[in-house]
């Protein structure tokens, strides 16, 4: 990293001592405010997104709408069934685990969502798309607990239906579990690995604590469209090295 790109990374930055989880979760929570509405918060682990989101979702006054996955399994040995079953309910609270989607989502009326999968490209909707809920759509045959739609709008003022997804993965050898989900996930706070191929305009990051690995570094930044979209909690220099792929 030459002088000149810890300069402009430095003019990035917002000048301020962070040291607990809690803190750098609190902080973005307050300064997202400020930001344009579809700013993201790139953190390096599951506990620091949760406390994000829980944050700011505790300021919506709107009530909680949980949407649980629908799975079924698919097997070729009656004698595969129950060891899967196992298994899923081992992983179902991690969608690093299965196929990305939540086993189970909570939304409220006015919260940002993110899109997990590309939806219709034509239309804009893909993966990384930021929208607000505007409503839901329940289902009269399965009951009013059975949510059918999520109603978007995007930063664009067009509304769009979201509906569940199937996803269907390997388990274990020879048994498949199809799960029903929508494609969506809280967009206020979500892991650097999660932000892996995303186009964002706008993002908070911390490229200054111990977590952080060159890789990274290199993720956050580049996931970043323009350089205005950059908004630094913390940067250290020093964690910022040029992977072995990438010199020439």
């Amino acid at each position: 990293m030459t002088d000149e790109d810890i300069i402009l990374l430095e003019s990035r930055k917002c000048h301020i001592e962070l040291t607990s989880i809690k803190e750098r979760s609190q902080f973005p929570a307050e300064w997202i405010k400020s930001l344009p509405s579809d700013t993201v918060c790139l953190l390096a682990t599951r506990k620091q997104c949760h406390c994000l989101n829980t944050l700011i979702s505790q300021e919506i006054s709107s009530d909680g709408i949980t949407l649980i996955a629908e799975d079924s399994i698919d097997w070729r040995d009656i004698r595969l069934r129950n060891k899967a079953m196992e298994i899923l309910e081992t992983i179902e609270h991690d969608d690093r685990l299965s196929a990305g989607l939540a086993k189970q989502i909570v939304i409220k009326l006015g919260a940002k969502v993110m899109l997990r999968r590309n939806i219709d490209v034509s239309l804009g909707l893909v993966n990384g798309t930021i929208a607000v809920v505007e409503s839901v759509s329940e289902s009269i045959m399965h009951g009013s607990d059975h949510v059918q739609k999520v109603n978007v709008m995007l930063q664009s003022g067009q509304t769009y239906s979201i509906k569940r997804m199937d996803v269907k993965f390997e388990i274990i050898d020879g048994a498949y579990i199809t799960k029903r989900e929508f494609p969506i996930s809280s967009s206020y706070g979500i892991t650097i690995h999660k932000s892996r191929g995303l186009s964002l305009r706008s993002a908070v990051m911390d490229l200054g604590n111990n977590e952080f690995s060159a890789d990274h570094s290199y993720v956050t930044l580049s996931s970043v469209t323009t350089l205005d979209g950059v908004h630094l909690i913390n940067f250290d220099p020093s964690s910022m090295k040029a992977l072995p792929e990438a010199r020439v």
